[in-house]
């Protein structure tokens, strides 16, 4: 992905490339902030910039890389040599991983400016994999930048944490998603502003999906919305029939599009309409909301978590949509 492909985070990307041009790259950096934002996307985006034969601004693509050189193309099929990516293994990042990273960092670069790394979800390094990196920080090789990305900067090491140069990163502006998924998808602006609230600032929930068909279905759910079927057994039983079918991630997303029905309707209960993620179908959300206790429907928001750590562990799909639709009209 080209730096200009990004949604938002500027200022991070700005910083990285002053950075770079003034030949002042630390050897390690920790980019921090809520899950999904694009942390790990701009961590590799800076690497194919790095890396890019034409990113010093000729070519006439002012500075970004190019995305059709070699090395652009090898990044973009993570079979680059320079490039190194660690992510957890069943939860967690083991010390063999760390230790692989050491010798191969001990080669040094094979054909370009630097040797990247990139530590996912740096959060699960197990104690003895965590003490490693930390040798490997203490003691880094020549011209190797790694950059470690957490939404849990607490469970690192202080003494990790104390040799990075930090980079925080929030979760992206309303307007910023809103405008994006304008030119994108062609979205109306409501529509566009709805499906921006639902994104809660992670821009990374369309880049890593078939976004339209998320856009599809929420249309799909509004419709049965405003046909009362969320409340009819019938009606709820056939729908989970249907849901059963898709793809673990299209299941686990149409789960959290009702969740934000039955948020909503907790929040109107609470008198808070201004923060309202479906406000195009107000009048529906009323209708869930008059009809349950703020109790029971975050009970039911509690239900639906449930359901979808389970469709994750890879649970029977069908059994657990039609636990969940039982569970709700209950």
């Amino acid at each position: 992905m080209k730096i200009d492909d990004i949604v938002g985070h500027n200022e991070q990307i700005e910083q990285m490339i002053n950075a770079y041009r003034s030949d002042r790259l630390a050897h390690a950096y920790l980019f921090y902030g809520p899950d999904e934002i694009g942390k790990k996307t701009v961590a590799k985006a800076f690497a194919q910039y790095v890396f890019c034969e034409n990113s010093s601004g000729s070519s006439g693509n002012a500075g970004d890389s190019c995305s059709f050189c070699a090395p652009c193309r090898k990044i973009q099929a993570g079979n680059h040599p320079d490039m190194l990516i660690i992510s957890p293994e069943k939860s967690v990042i083991k010390i063999d991983m760390i230790r692989d990273l050491q010798r191969k960092l001990q080669y040094g670069k094979y054909e370009a400016k630097f040797k990247f790394c990139i530590i996912d979800e740096t959060e699960k390094l197990r104690v003895e994999a965590a003490n490693a990196l930390l040798k490997t920080l203490e003691e880094p090789a020549r011209d190797t930048v790694i950059i470690l990305v957490t939404s849990k900067i607490n469970m690192l090491l202080p003494t990790i944490v104390s040799r990075c140069q930090k980079l925080r990163f929030n979760p992206l502006k309303d307007a910023d998603i809103t405008g994006e998924l304008i030119r994108r998808y062609a979205l109306g602006g409501d529509e566009a502003q709805v499906i921006s609230a639902f994104l809660q600032g992670s821009f990374a929930k369309i880049e890593y999906s078939d976004f339209s068909k998320i856009i599809q279905l929420r249309r799909e759910l509004v419709k049965r919305v405003k046909e009362a079927s969320l409340n009819n057994l019938a009606g709820i039983i056939s729908f989970s029939n249907e849901l059963s079918g898709s793809d673990k991630e299209l299941l686990v997303q149409t789960i959290e599009i009702i969740k934000t029905f039955y948020r909503d309707a907790a929040m109107l209960q609470t008198g808070l309409k201004d923060d309202l993620i479906n406000k195009d179908i107000v009048k529906d959300i009323m209708r869930i909301s008059s009809r349950l206790t703020k109790d029971e429907l975050f009970e039911k928001i509690n239900i639906m978590n449930q359901i979808q750590s389970s469709v994750m562990a890879n649970v029977n799909k069908r059994l657990a949509v039609e636990s969940m639709m039982i569970e709700l009209c209950t």
